[in-house]
C-alpha cells in the first residue's frame, strides 16, 4: 500500500504540482497541490481511498457569483456535464463561492497507470478552467446557457477544422493529451469487445452496436447498447468508447421524462448529489428531460482494463439504486 502511495506522489510531482499537504492515513491517503491559472487560484486534491480501491481527482478553483438567483449558472452546469464531462463533474457551491470538478479511477490489479494518472488530471484543470469562463459569460455577462454551450461548440467545430499546423489553443485546450497520428480501427474493436464481456459477465445482453457523432464533426463514439432489470425497474445501458480521446464511459437512462416546470428542481437535486458522491454524476438532459446517469474514465494505450470497466458498471448500477427514490 505505501508502494502505491509513493507512486501516487511520484506521479504528481511528475505532472508539476509541488505538494502542499500529503497525508497517509489508515483509510485515506491525500495529497494537495496550489497553482494559478490566468489570476485565479485552483487547488488540486488526490485522494487514494484504500478500501474501495480508487483514486480521487478533484480540483476547486473560487468564484464569487454575482446574480443570487441561481438557475442559470445551475443549468450552464448541468448542460456542461451532459455535453462535455466524459470523465467527470462540475459542481458548484454558491454558499461557499466553489466551483469544483471531480474524477475518479478505479485501480486495476496493476496499480496506478501513469497515463491515466496523468491525463486524467491534465484533462480536469483544463476543463474546469474552461467551465470558469463559461460560468462568467452567465454570471458577469448575463448569456443565456444554451447560447454560451452553443457558441463554445461552435468555437471547438471550427477549431477541429483547422489544419494541425494552425489550430488554435480552443482545440489543445478542448481535447487534452489526445493521440493524433493513430490508426484506431483494431484497438476500436478490440475494445469494443472487451466492452461486451464486461456487460455480458454481469448478466446483461447486447443489443446492437452503433456509432455517435460526439461534440464536434470530427469525433465519433462508438457504442454498445444493453439493458439490465433490478427492482426499481428496466433501464437501458449505452457503454461507449472514443478512440480520439482515449476515453470509455456509459449512460444509464430509462426514467420517465421531467415535466418543464419540475427541471429546476431536478438541476438543482443532481447538482447537490453530484456534490455528495464521486462515482458517477446525474444529469439532465435539456432536449428531452430525461435523466441520465453516467460515469467514465481514460484508458491507456487504447487498451481497456476490463476490471476498470467492471467496476464502473457495478458502482453506476449501486449509485442508481441509492438515489433512484431521490430522483422519482
Amino acid at each position: 500500500m505505501n508502494e502505491l502511495c509513493n507512486y501516487i506522489k511520484k506521479y504528481f510531482k511528475e505532472a508539476g504540482f509541488k505538494k502542499v499537504l500529503d497525508e497517509n492515513k489508515k483509510n485515506i491517503y491525500r495529497i494537495e497541490s496550489e497553482f494559478k491559472i490566468n489570476g485565479n487560484d485552483f487547488k488540486v486534491e488526490i485522494k487514494h481511498h484504500k478500501k474501495p480501491g480508487k483514486i480521487i481527482f478533484q480540483v476547486k478553483t473560487g468564484y464569487n457569483f454575482k446574480m443570487r438567483k441561481t438557475s442559470k449558472s445551475l443549468y450552464l452546469i448541468d448542460l456542461i456535464n451532459m455535453n462535455f464531462m466524459n470523465i467527470g463533474c462540475v459542481t458548484v457551491n454558491h454558499e461557499k463561492n466553489k466551483i469544483t470538478i471531480t474524477s475518479n479511477l478505479y485501480l486495476s490489479n496493476q496499480g496506478v497507470d501513469d497515463y491515466q494518472f496523468k491525463s486524467t488530471l491534465d484533462r480536469i484543470i483544463v476543463q474546469l478552467n474552461l467551465c470558469h469562463e463559461l460560468i462568467q459569460k452567465v454570471d458577469r455577462d448575463g448569456k443565456d446557457p444554451l447560447k454560451v454551450i452553443s457558441d463554445f461548440n461552435s468555437e471547438v467545430q471550427q477549431a477541429m477544422k483547422s489544419e494541425p499546423e494552425d489550430q488554435t489553443d480552443c482545440a489543445d485546450q478542448y481535447f487534452v493529451d489526445i493521440p493524433r497520428s493513430l490508426s484506431f480501427k483494431d484497438d476500436s474493436e478490440l475494445v469494443i469487445m472487451d466492452i461486451q464481456i464486461c456487460l455480458q459477465d454481469e448478466g446483461m445482453f447486447i443489443m446492437n452496436e452503433a456509432e455517435r457523432q460526439t461534440d464536434t464533426e470530427s469525433h465519433f463514439d462508438k457504442i454498445v447498447i444493453s439493458w439490465f432489470k433490478i427492482e426499481c425497474g428496466v433501464f437501458q445501458i449505452m457503454a461507449f468508447y472514443t478512440p480520439e480521446a482515449n476515453i470509455v464511459g456509459l449512460e444509464i437512462c430509462g426514467f420517465p421524462p421531467i415535466k418543464d416546470e419540475y427541471a429546476a428542481n431536478y438541476i438543482y437535486l443532481f447538482n447537490w448529489i453530484n456534490q455528495m458522491q464521486m462515482k458517477n454524476w446525474w444529469v439532465l438532459c435539456p432536449a428531452s428531460n430525461r435523466v441520465l446517469l453516467r460515469g467514465g474514465f481514460v484508458i491507456s494505450d487504447g487498451k481497456l482494463d476490463k476490471y476498470q470497466f467492471s467496476k464502473l458498471i457495478k458502482n453506476s448500477i449501486e449509485n442508481l439504486k441509492l438515489f433512484y427514490p431521490l430522483v422519482t
